[in-house]
Order: C-alpha cells, then sequence, then structure tokens
C-alpha cells in the first residue's frame, strides 16, 4: 500500500470506508468539507486505487488537530494505522505545527493503544463526548520528535 495524499478525487471512497469501518462517523458533505479545506492535511492508504485507509486533521497556527484515522477491518493490526499516523505527524510538522492534539474514545482501547506509542498523553477528558455516550480523552503531543 502507498501512503498518498487524499482530496475530493477520494470522496466517495472515504464515505464508504468511514461506513464501512466506523459506522457513518461523517456525513458525504462533512467528508467534502473536509477534503477541500486548506488546511486540512488528508492521507490515505492506497493500492490498485482502492483506498484501505485514512488520516484528517486541520493546521490552526502552529497546533495540528487530528480528526480521524481509521483502517478498513481487513487491514488493523498489521502496521497499517503506525504508518499512516507516521505520516500525518510528519506531514504536520512539515507545515509548520509544533504540536497534535486529538480526542480519543476511553471505550477504544486499540487506538488509545496507538496514540501511547506515538507518546500522546492524557491533559483533560470529555464527558459523554460521543455519540455512544462514552467519554474522550484529550490528548497532546509534540511534533518535534517526528
Amino acid at each position: 500500500m502507498k501512503l498518498v495524499s487524499i482530496g475530493q478525487n477520494d470522496l466517495h471512497a472515504c464515505v464508504e470506508l468511514d461506513n464501512l469501518s466506523m459506522g457513518g462517523f461523517w456525513s458525504e458533505k462533512q467528508w467534502s468539507e473536509e477534503l477541500s479545506k486548506k488546511d486540512s492535511i488528508c492521507l490515505g492508504l492506497k493500492e490498485s486505487s482502492v483506498l484501505y485507509a485514512i488520516a484528517c486533521g486541520l493546521i490552526l497556527i502552529d497546533e495540528f488537530h487530528l480528526y480521524l484515522i481509521t483502517v478498513h477491518p481487513f487491514y488493523r493490526r498489521v502496521g497499517n494505522g503506525k504508518r499512516l499516523l507516521s505520516g500525518l505527524l510528519q506531514a504536520a510538522r512539515g507545515a509548520g505545527a509544533q504540536k497534535v492534539t486529538l480526542e480519543v474514545s476511553t471505550l477504544n482501547l486499540e487506538a488509545c493503544s496507538l496514540y501511547n506509542h506515538f507518546g500522546f498523553k492524557t491533559k483533560g477528558l470529555r464527558r459523554n463526548y460521543y455519540r455512544n455516550g462514552s467519554d474522550a480523552l484529550i490528548q497532546w503531543s509534540d511534533l518535534n520528535k517526528y
């Protein structure tokens, strides 16, 4: 799989992968807006033009806000999430970000483990943040180490 920038041409593939792997976290309109934002960084893992993983975030001055990372269920636990997140963090640093932040569900143990691997530290909690009522950990990391 190849790490690539994704954009409006990948809209339908993003919506399809989102529905498959996250149950429709974002609508098609939200995906379209995210893929067209000037300060967004959206990367994917593709093979033969098929999208298997997505990661998106936004640069705000010197901070990168990681919004989403997902991998097709059949391609998890083989390093694709690490590869994708590493590429995204490097791109954010290359765009001038010095810190990165994200929210992750306290129930998403795989994601928590991934972020821990990259040195993220919990700095806060948002109660009942997600649709299912789960809390969100607010995590931060320093991009100067990537």
